[in-house]
């Protein structure tokens, strides 16, 4: 007996992700075709609608190739579209739907295997954040760029690891485009320094130069050289009141 879930299972927009009823579009990536909606994604989506309403052949074929990001990132930003969220660590699972591999919203082009996913590190989530940032930056979508800045910044502030921060800057550096999720990177690395500098992997880093990390240290040092002024003790009662008392 089939366990399958009928679409009044889940809300709307759940049940129009899950089953692709009424789709008017596909949104390819590999070998997997998302049956997707217009309605949906265009209105989240300047790029897509442009695609979509435009003169080219993606609006001629209803589809479109998703051919810069991996699997895993579409899925993400799929399941932002739909349910405003998506799961960083297991992007065939969300919070309020549940996808299951043979369900007709993904079908697949050519047979290949699926592995499930493992819990994830900080560091695969932050990669996972970030990979999204830049695809939500690529096809304008302004709500899921705050979010994935809100997810970093949330790892960088509770689950900081020194050792795997160096891979996660100078990704940033050399592809990220979105300047608030660079300063996201930057302040952390900055709140972290005296730590990041004694890393090699991190001055060893092709976009530090060796005059960069000679004026980092150099600001530590100093940073650290500057003394807290100290505070005046403040004078006794009896003080106070012996020089307020008139002398005739």
């Amino acid at each position: 007996m089939s366990t399958r879930q009928e679409p009044e299972d889940f809300d709307f927009m759940s049940a129009l992700l899950l089953f692709g009823k009424y789709s008017d579009f596909k949104l390819r990536c590999q070998d997997v075709e998302f049956q997707l909606h217009k309605s949906v994604v265009c209105m989240q989506s300047p790029m897509f609608a442009a695609a979509l309403d435009g003169n080219f052949t993606e609006a001629a074929s209803s589809i479109i190739v998703a051919e810069l990001f991996d699997l895993d990132t579409i899925k993400r930003l799929i399941q932002f579209f739909y349910i405003g969220d998506y799961d960083a660590e297991r992007p065939s699972d969300t919070k309020k739907i549940i996808l299951k591999l043979e369900s007709t919203w993904e079908q697949k082009v050519t047979p290949s295997g699926t592995e499930i996913l493992s819990a994830m590190s900080v560091a695969e989530q932050l990669s996972a954040h970030i990979d999204l940032n830049i695809a939500a930056d690529y096809y304008q979508v302004p709500d899921l760029l705050k979010m994935t800045r809100d997810e970093v910044e949330k790892l960088l502030q509770h689950h900081w690891n020194a050792s795997a921060f160096p891979e996660i800057f100078d990704r940033v550096s050399a592809v990220v485009a979105d300047p608030k999720l660079q300063s996201i990177v930057t302040d952390a690395a900055a709140r972290h320094l005296d730590e990041l500098l004694e890393l090699k992997e991190f001055r060893d880093l092709d976009c530090i130069s060796d005059m960069t990390i000679k004026l980092l240290s150099s600001i530590l040092e100093t940073n650290k050289s500057v003394k807290t002024p100290k505070l005046k003790s403040p004078k006794s009662k009896s003080a106070l009141k012996r020089k307020s008392t008139f002398q005739w």
